[in-house]
């Protein structure tokens, strides 16, 4: 496995959505590979601070601007 192939699998790694064979090559590599352990480590940290930190709700003023412009955006792009 390769360390791009294994940036791309490593979410999934995290989530135990991969299968025995991809997670013993993965695991294999990890073995190996000093920046894909470290790589690893830090989306590990990031996700964990990302769930610390709870999640923020929208103003709702802002998610009307947001979808006026989401939809002006749509009509532009129809037209």
């Amino acid at each position: 496995m390769t360390c791009k192939e294994t940036i791309a699998v490593l979410s999934d790694y995290l989530e135990a959505l991969c299968g025995p064979e991809v997670v013993a090559r993965l695991e294999a590599h990890l073995r190996d590979c000093a920046p894909c352990r470290a790589y690893l480590a830090t989306l590990k940290r990031t996700r964990e601070l990302t769930r610390a930190t709870g999640r923020v709700e929208m103003p709702p003023e802002m998610k009307a601007r947001l979808r006026q412009f989401l939809l002006q955006q749509l009509r532009s792009t129809t037209e």
